[in-house]
């Protein structure tokens, strides 16, 4: 259901540049997403017609997100109500996801700390944080965008999205740590999501903000099988200085922006990939996992 307050915002209005010097995006889409783009064509929209219900998320600045489901609604239970990406929108979307993928490659082929560290350490840097780069790309592009609710429930969309038999089902129970850890989209999920970019909404964190957030996500030193740990680690604490420096010097009036900022960056963090992975992009990558398609893309 479509909340009646809800404003519409265009998602590219007063989208701005990377701030890294050469991260731009192409103007043709790498070979790794063009070959996604002609071996996985989006799904049409009848193929997701077997819906009960129809659900929007806005880009609405002046009031926090609602409740997506009826708390007085007998039996219902967000951690099993799953949800899938209406495709009504399908072709804008689609560019839109694959676009920020191809910023990230980019920006790990362009920041100047990752230059001295071996090839394998980049793609395990991208791997661990792509997911946190594109939802920090939804928040400055003001996304927005629609999901679907099968009537299948949560036992029937786990299973096209594992295989037949891969998954047990658990019928009549409340399986929030089940479905998060299978990677199940559900309403709470989406809620989650939604909380987080509101709070970027409120913040509105501009250009070079948002670039200085995802250079310190991806420079992350904890990360195990990196074979050169100290070197992430300086380049986390130069970025984590240098917005420091920023925000003394652009916000002055606002001591308190880089510790409100910082807060959000668990909740990124935090999100599941393999949830995100399987809301977003899963109809666009198939049997392929986005890791492998970023791999390819680091190689080109």
């Amino acid at each position: 259901m479509q909340h009646p307050d809800a404003t519409p915002v265009d998602r590219h209005e007063d989208t701005r540049r990377e701030y890294i010097p050469g991260n731009h995006l192409p103007t043709n889409l790498s070979s790794g997403l063009s070959r996604l783009l002609q071996d996985s064509p989006p799904s049409s929209p009848t193929d997701r017609a077997a819906t009960a219900t129809t659900a929007t998320t806005t880009g609405a600045e002046s009031a926090p997100p609602r409740p997506l489901i009826d708390p007085n609604a007998a039996g219902t239970c967000p951690c099993r109500t799953p949800v899938l990406l209406d495709m009504t929108r399908c072709d804008q979307t689609d560019l839109d996801l694959l676009d920020w993928l191809n910023k990230a490659v980019m920006l790990v082929k362009t920041v100047p700390g990752l230059s001295p560290l071996p090839q394998a350490d980049r793609v395990l840097l991208l791997s661990a944080a792509w997911k946190e780069l594109v939802i920090l790309y939804m928040a400055q592009s003001r996304f927005d965008f629609e999901y679907l609710i099968p009537q299948g429930g949560l036992d029937d969309l786990a299973q096209k999205l594992s295989g037949p038999g891969s998954i047990p089902t658990r019928h009549g129970q409340c399986c929030i740590h089940w479905s998060w850890i299978e990677g199940i989209p559900t309403l709470r999920s989406v809620e989650q999501l939604r909380f987080i970019l509101h709070k970027f909404r409120e913040i509105r964190p501009d250009d070079k903000e948002f670039a200085l957030l995802r250079v310190l996500l991806l420079f992350n030193a904890d990360l195990r099988g990196l074979s050169n740990s100290p070197a992430v680690e300086a380049a986390n604490e130069r970025v984590h200085t240098a917005l420091m420096e920023y925000e003394n010097a652009c916000y002055p009036r606002d001591p308190l922006r880089l510790s409100h900022l910082l807060l959000l960056l668990p909740g990124v963090r935090g999100f599941s990939t393999k949830v995100f992975e399987n809301l977003f992009y899963k109809h666009l990558t198939r049997d392929i996992n986005v890791e492998g398609v970023l791999r390819d893309m680091l190689r080109d």
